[in-house]
């Protein structure tokens, strides 16, 4: 199992530690909100939407924190993390906590959106894509892979509701759904392109407020 690739423009460096704190900000913002929706509909599928999300919001906190160390000493210092080999650790022992947590909010995305009700098919999906980041050769490559699948799923199933629907409030969510799908392709393709790591992180906020404003909106309708 490799090291996560961290390539692209020296200015992003630092910077993508701000991307991901202010996206874990903004998503817990969506965490909050979905909770609030879900006690003034009382529908379920909001509930699971801020427990999903709660899990993202904290793989956004996981990234932030690693990349922190990794591109400030001073702030590995005050962790206690001096060496080489200790920072070395901890990106893995971070970017793995990210890569558990993410999934696993992409999962239950999937899961909600597709109505899944069978538990052994939700125990296997998740076993078949830990088994296989657990036997990649790449664990980068295969994560963003899989993310990039599963969120695809994701903007598939919510354009076919807002075809079946057209309203703003699912237009504004396949928009969200859509931005995070590309903001994966860029993640995974930026190792040979550098360019694209900051694209990536742009877009991964971008859809993670568009998301937001949405959930405002049916939350002002009520």
């Amino acid at each position: 199992m490799g090291l996560v690739p961290l390539r692209g423009p020296e200015w992003i460096f630092g910077l993508d530690a701000v991307f991901e704190g202010v996206a874990a900000l903004v998503v817990l913002g969506v965490v909050i909100l979905s909770y609030k929706v879900y006690r003034l509909t009382q529908d379920k599928k909001y509930a699971g939407l801020s427990a999903a999300f709660g899990a993202l919001c904290l793989a956004f906190i996981a990234r932030a924190i690693t990349y922190s160390v990794v591109h400030s000493e001073p702030f590995a210092a005050m962790l206690g993390i001096t060496t080489k080999d200790a920072v070395s650790q901890f990106f893995l022992g971070g970017y793995g906590a990210f890569i558990a947590l993410s999934l696993l909010a992409y999962t239950g995305l999937v899961v909600l959106l597709m109505r899944i009700r069978d538990k052994r098919l939700i125990i296997l999906l998740l076993g078949v894509l830990f088994a296989g980041m657990v036997y990649s050769g790449s664990y980068y490559r295969t994560y963003y892979l899989f993310s990039t699948l599963l969120l695809g799923l994701c903007a598939v199933k919510l354009y076919q509701n807002y075809i079946q629907r057209r309203q703003t409030v699912r237009l504004t969510t396949w928009g969200a759904f859509t931005m995070l799908t590309l903001a994966q392709l860029a993640f995974l393709f930026q190792p040979a392109l550098e360019n694209l790591n900051p694209v990536a992180h742009i877009a991964q906020l971008a859809g993670v407020v568009i998301l937001a404003g949405g959930l405002l909106t049916v939350l002002f309708r009520k």
